[in-house]
């Protein structure tokens, strides 16, 4: 409306400015003469337009007065319009800001339409999203680890690109949880029975887990293995020590010699693979002690057993304990392991003591029995008797059935002989033949101070001279005899390496002189006793023996 009013006034006044330039240019054409009479026209004129304008006023009176009326009345129409005029202008400006923020609002719907439309038409990747961490849960529940690491890589993808999105990264650490709940049960499986299949599948899932570092992981699968081992050794209790020691052999056997094919082939020194996963600096280069002290550390543990459970198990049944044993350590032989020479040192300790003890002892009896004067007077045998023909046998001589005392101590030094046969150590040897003489000079020593005793009648004199003949040509030889069964030459002669055996044929004897305890028979049979070195028969079995125990303990 402004606008039509401008331009009406505008045409108005462009009309009055033609009019002055035509009215300017018409006087400019007059004569300076003429323009007193132009100052007279004008006048005339004006009045003559008043008289006109009172002529017309007067003939058109009513004409004039509704003229007026209606200038009046439009003139206060045009006030009114030009105030709501105002307030329209003011509205529309309201209106403007208004349309302004339908737009921006219009907008904003527009693109949130837009998002639900793409939520929508990718609404079942989103559920499927959602239910990933309880997908991945299910399939570690039925042994599919590979689909789990799979699902767990591409949520870990994702989080990675969407860290920004809260849902993904609450998926994230619902699936971080179900990892860790996948390392649980990949552990767990190594801690059951494996075969080599599964333990290499289970050892790639956690090098590509990427949770452990290479020693790491080394530790945890020999962990792992470890409490496997323990709970077939506690899975059957045993009230017979030997059943329980012959259990406990075979599961290491059979246990340790899987762990290691296991750890050989998941952990070969030349796996390229370990690069793959982790960096060059992270990687720890010495990693092989760490199966060696693991496989001490069990090794010392059977160590224990096999003593703690040695006294408990009975004697006629430690030759198959001590085969099962060097069974056990020729197997881990075959995976560059030999453990027997550790196992020889605690039975031939055990052999050893128990040997020493029951030596003592008869030793203790015999002399208590001689001191005490027992049977000395009930002997009927003749101390002419000669060498029996079973001497050379395994029989012992029948001439000790007239000494009680001499045929109890041949008994147990017997039994003292079916023991130790069952370890057939060459170096056990010189300690038997050390101790037995230390018996027997013990049993000689009791005899000769016996026949020296003042209060002897002759008939108990006679006796203990036919008992110290019976001691020296009969009971001697016996033993000796036995120790040729015991230690055989030609198994000395291998374990030296010697190639002279005639040159030790006869040197596994006594080291006893007759003259120690029978001075009145020192003549007569002294061919029957033979002073004989052991101690150089055995020596370098000793140093040979010494010099293997003395190699490391794996030999890689």
């Amino acid at each position: 409306m402004d606008d039509h009013r401008k331009s009406s006034l505008e045409n108005v006044d462009q009309l009055e400015a033609n009019i002055c330039g035509d009215y300017l240019e018409k006087i400019y054409k007059l004569e300076p003469s003429a323009l007193p009479a132009e100052s007279r026209r004008l006048e005339k004129e004006k009045a003559d337009l008043l008289k006109e304008i009172e002529n017309l006023a007067f003939s058109h009176y009513d004409t004039f007065i509704q003229t007026t009326c209606c200038s009046e009345k439009i003139s206060n129409h045009l006030k009114d319009i030009s105030a709501k005029l105002e307030k329209f202008r003011t509205d529309v400006d309201s209106l403007k800001g208004d349309c302004m923020q339908y737009v921006q609002s219009s907008q904003k719907l527009c693109n949130e339409k837009e998002v639900l439309a793409d939520a929508k038409t990718a609404c079942s990747d989103v559920v499927a999203i959602l239910h990933v961490p309880e997908l991945i849960e299910s399939s570690v529940r039925r042994g599919r680890y590979e689909k789990a690491f799979e699902l767990i890589q591409f949520i870990t993808r994702l989080d990675s690109r969407l860290q920004d999105v809260p849902l993904v990264q609450d998926i994230a650490r619902q699936v971080k949880n179900q990892r860790n709940y996948l390392l649980e049960c990949c552990l767990e499986q190594l801690r059951s029975d494996l075969n080599l299949t599964q333990c290499l599948k289970i050892i790639s899932f956690l090098r590509r887990m990427a949770i452990y570092t290479e020693s790491e992981l080394r530790m945890q699968f020999l962990f792992a293995r470890d409490e496997w081992i323990q709970r077939c050794l506690d899975a059957e209790k045993f009230n017979d020590s030997y059943q329980m020691l012959i259990r406990t052999v075979d599961v290491y056997r059979s246990c340790l010699f899987d762990v290691m094919i296991q750890y050989r082939a998941a952990f070969s020194e030349e796996n390229s693979s370990i690069s793959k996963f982790w960096p060059k600096e992270e990687i720890e280069v010495d990693c092989s002690s760490i199966v060696n002290s693991w496989l001490y550390y069990r090794v010392e543990q059977f160590l224990e057993i096999i003593v703690e459970t040695l006294p408990k198990c009975p004697t006629d049944r430690l030759d198959s304990v001590m085969t099962q044993c060097m069974h056990f350590g020729s197997s881990m032989g075959r995976v560059g392991s030999d453990v027997r020479m550790l196992f020889v040192p605690v039975f031939e300790n055990y052999f050893k003591n128990t040997t020493k003890n029951s030596l003592q002892k008869a030793t203790a009896n015999a002399v208590e029995r001689l001191q005490k004067r027992k049977n000395l007077s009930h002997c009927r045998v003749s101390c002419e008797m000669k060498v029996s023909s079973e001497v050379e046998s395994l029989k012992p001589p029948v001439s000790l059935l007239a000494y009680p005392s001499l045929a109890i101590y041949c008994n147990e030094i017997i039994e003292i002989f079916n023991f130790t046969r069952n370890l057939p150590a060459v170096n056990f040897a010189c300690f038997l033949l050390e101790n037995l003489e230390t018996s027997l000079r013990s049993v000689a020593t009791t005899l000769s101070q016996l026949s020296n005793a003042d209060d002897l009648t002759d008939e108990e004199k006679k006796t203990v001279s036919n008992m110290m003949i019976i001691f020296s040509n009969d009971f001697l030889i016996y033993l000796n005899s036995c120790l040729k069964l015991l230690f055989p030459t030609k198994l000395i002669t291998q374990a030296l390496c010697l190639t002279s055996f005639g040159l030790y044929q006869d040197r596994i004897k006594l080291q006893l002189n007759a003259e120690d305890f029978c001075p009145w028979e020192r003549e007569k049979d002294a061919t029957a006793f033979k002073n004989v070195d052991i101690k150089n028969l055995f020596h370098d079995i000793q140093q040979n023996i010494n010099a293997d125990q003395k190699g490391n303990f794996i030999d890689n």
